[in-house]
């Protein structure tokens, strides 16, 4: 292959690279969105994950109190205190979140 011919192939390739002059900057294709959720995705998914906690937290004190009061009373005690304490931190953790409006101002 000549050196003219690789050249005309070297600047053709340049050519298919770069967009056309004549293109407005809207319509060229969007540059990729940045990698991650974004604050108030974070903080929302946080919301959530106290709000599983509070019903994880119900749910263990529901099933304690049906052992207490069917089956083992040491082993429901157990499973009623543990449930009690994750419900009461899932509720501190969540009111130390704030108002919906606070933590959408703050994102």
């Amino acid at each position: 292959m000549s050196e003219a011919q690789q050249r005309r192939r070297r600047a053709k390739a340049r050519r298919r690279k770069r967009e056309p002059d004549d293109v407005e900057p809207e319509a060229r294709a969007p540059k990729e969105a940045p990698v991650g959720p974004t604050r108030h995705e974070r903080l929302f998914v946080e919301g959530l994950r106290h709000h599983r906690r509070m019903a994880a937290g119900a749910t263990l004190t529901i099933v304690g109190l049906a052992l207490v009061g069917t089956q083992s009373t040491e082993a429901g005690a157990i499973v009623v205190l543990l449930g009690l304490l994750t419900l009461m931190y899932a509720i501190h953790r969540y009111g130390r979140l704030g108002s919906a409006e606070e933590r959408a101002r703050k994102a």
